[in-house]
């Protein structure tokens, strides 16, 4: 008894050792295959690098492999999926923090009259020095701006940050100067404002940054005005980040609500539920065609959970998520499409978007300009969700 129980243990051991080799075998050879899949881009690289004579190759080996990679995304057909290198990567978060070396504008392409400021950003060099929104750039530097390219505009502006610019401002026929010095600048993705009858104003431009601590600063400071209800605007607002998006919606939902369900090939549904019961003042959303994503998950939301009335026009349609990688191999990173959303209703708005409860188009001269240059009493959309709420 005690030689066969033996017997079986050498054969067991040689049976998994057997098992063993033939994984790592298996292993190798798919790593072979796969080596050898992508053997054509190293062949291409070498040949380039060897006898691209005729012209000056000055590309360098790592913009050819940086090349390869967009190539290979390109090829998905995935319109929202990209390559970054590190560089630009790092640049990308940059520019999504909302911090930025500048004068704390924003300002539309120039046409004949110059370049029109949309927005003056709090406590920056512009709005210190006494710069409005709707104010036109008519000369940067001693340079005429009008029927620039925005590009062209902004070469008139010095690289040294330590250097002051000079611009001439035209506000209702006159024409005034003034002198502002570049330094860190933040913009907001939150602005807010108390309208008459009780009714606060919020407007999202996206869903990165400090959007959430902005929003429960909005939030406190209009509630402390004697807020009685809110008009939300996600009016051109392209979307953001999933986190952000859950937690603004935590603001307006009661505890339990449903906020979005994402479903992808190769892990099971996550619903994601409000986790606590937010404010719950009568509230109107306004959305337009440029209203994505992000703010879309938030008006499906709204909607679904009979949170809000939605006043506008349908919203874009981009009901699909996309995550981003790290490349081990070079620290560069790609985004893909991986998941779609959907609405508590079980509803997906991939190139459908959400339609409002109340349509309502823009003025026809006011299509075209960006929502912060809308006069107030000119905002047809706006003044509709005035009526809803009084109403």
């Amino acid at each position: 008894m005690r030689s066969d129980r033996s017997y079986r243990r050498v054969i067991l051991a040689l049976v998994v050792l057997l098992g063993a080799s033939l994984g790592a075998l298996c292993a190798l050879l798919a790593r072979y295959n796969l080596v050898s899949q992508y053997a054509p881009l190293a062949e291409m690289a070498d040949t380039i690098e060897k006898h691209f004579y005729y012209y000056d190759a000055e590309a360098g080996e790592q913009a050819l492999i940086d090349a390869s990679l967009r190539g290979m995304v390109a090829s998905l057909g995935d319109v929202y999926a990209e390559y970054y290198t590190k560089e630009e990567y790092d640049a990308l978060l940059a520019d999504q923090s909302g911090e930025y070396v500048g004068i704390g504008i924003l300002i539309a392409e120039p046409d004949a009259a110059g370049a029109r400021i949309d927005r003056v950003y709090p406590d920056s060099p512009m709005e210190r020095a006494g710069a409005l929104a709707g104010d036109y750039i008519v000369a940067v530097n001693g340079t005429e701006t009008a029927n620039l390219t925005l590009d062209e505009l902004l070469l008139l502006f010095f690289d040294d940050e330590d250097r002051p610019d000079d611009l001439s401002l035209l506000r209702g026929g006159e024409r005034f100067a003034v002198t502002v010095r570049k330094e860190l600048v933040y913009t907001p993705y939150v602005s807010y404002e108390m309208l008459d009858g009780g009714i606060g104003y919020v407007q999202i431009e996206s869903f990165h940054g400090n959007v959430v601590g902005e929003m429960e600063t909005a939030l406190a400071s209009l509630l402390e005005s004697g807020m009685q209800s809110l008009i939300l605007d996600l009016r051109d607002n392209p979307g953001g980040g999933l986190t952000e998006v859950l937690d603004v919606a935590d603001m307006f939902l009661k505890k339990g609500d449903t906020i979005v369900s994402i479903k992808s090939k190769t892990e099971d549904t996550r619903t994601y539920f409000a986790e606590e019961d937010g404010y719950a003042f009568p509230m109107a959303v306004l959305v337009n065609g440029n209203s994505a994503s992000a703010s879309e998950l938030l008006t499906g939301a709204l909607k679904d959970n009979g949170r809000a009335a939605i006043i506008g026009t349908r919203t874009f349609g981009k009901g699909i998520v996309q995550t981003t990688y790290r490349l081990n191999s070079n620290a560069g990173w790609v985004k893909i499409t991986t998941d779609a959303y959907y609405s508590p209703n079980d509803i997906c708005i991939q190139d459908v978007g959400i339609a409002p409860d109340i349509p309502v188009e823009p003025q026809e001269e006011y299509r075209q300009s960006p929502i912060t240059a809308i006069p107030r009493e000119s905002d047809a959309q706006l003044q509709e969700a005035i009526r809803y709420l009084k109403g």
